[in-house]
């Protein structure tokens, strides 16, 4: 099961690098990962603060366990 979960998050970070690598060839202006979500984060100024939220709870749930 752990190597189905480490298969998907490095299939993942493998498609965003390759995808980053794509819009920075390509010279177009406004496609680059940071670039994308600069653009939906203007358009929907709560973008940010859920996904930092999200992200924070991830963490506090994953890396400041009580012991049982």
């Amino acid at each position: 099961m752990v190597w189905v979960f480490l298969s998907i998050v490095l299939v993942s970070i493998l498609a965003a690098v390759g995808y980053e690598v794509y819009a920075l060839a390509n010279q177009r202006p406004g496609d680059t990962i940071s670039e994308l979500f600069w653009a939906v984060s203007g358009a929907y100024p709560i973008l940010p603060f859920c996904l930092g939220l999200v992200i924070g709870m991830l963490a506090g749930h994953f890396f400041w366990q009580r012991p049982l």
